[in-house]
């Protein structure tokens, strides 16, 4: 693990100036007593250390087990919501189940998105966007992202939703990509979730060839 948890520290560190050297010898300098570590806990808790040293805080080793579980299925749709929420009376959700909506109060819409699955989110989106269509009516909006599992791309079209103009919300840039210099307005820009599934050829052309690196920008819905 202790080999396996270097190379990984070297492959994966963000940092462009990260001096593998000094990390090599950290490791030659450290390694019997990480190695000579009476328990499973303690060695972990010796190499999280060792990883903390050459990055920030929030680094660290965390072993498969101790990982938090992501609840599925029916728990995961009605994580962290109110009984008067997510009660089957009033509380309603798409053909995917990944959506809910009520109306809570008059004129008051609640919208509720447990995850975002698939790296691109197509069928999620279009139950966000029908979503969207059922509470149109409503005055004020509650979007409830409580424990939302994360996933893929298709937190945009909520994004997008909520402002109709097209606007940067972020970028991711790789760590090639940081050694090699950068500026934003050089990395592919991802700003439409397509309708159907056969636009994914055309985003496989369009990123493919690059590396991971990407800006997003809203999708301008209007």
């Amino acid at each position: 693990m202790l080999s396996a948890t270097a190379d990984t520290v070297e492959r994966k560190h963000f940092d462009p100036k990260f001096d593998k050297g000094a990390w090599r010898k950290l490791l030659d300098r450290e390694s019997d007593s990480v190695l000579g570590s009476p328990t499973n806990q303690e060695f972990q808790s010796a190499l999280s250390r060792l990883v903390q040293s050459v990055g920030p805080p929030e680094a660290g080793l965390l072993h498969e087990s101790e990982r938090h579980k992501v609840p599925k299925g029916i728990a995961a749709r009605f994580q962290y919501c109110q009984p008067k929420e997510c009660a089957p009376a009033i509380a309603r959700a798409t053909e995917g189940g990944d959506v809910l909506i009520s109306r809570p109060a008059e004129g008051v819409g609640w919208l509720k998105v447990t995850k975002f699955p698939g790296a691109v989110g197509i069928d999620i989106a279009k139950q966000i966007d029908q979503a969207v269509v059922e509470l149109s009516s409503c005055q004020r909006l509650i979007v409830d992202l409580r424990g939302n599992a994360g996933g893929g791309l298709a937190f945009l079209r909520v994004m997008s939703y909520l402002t109709p103009g097209r606007l940067p919300v972020g970028y991711s840039v790789t760590r090639a990509r940081a050694e090699a210099g950068y500026s934003k307005e050089s990395l592919a820009v991802f700003d439409r979730i397509p309708a159907q599934k056969i636009a994914l050829v055309w985003l496989a052309l369009k990123f493919g060839f690059r590396d991971d690196s990407v800006s997003l920008f809203t999708e301008q819905l209007g």
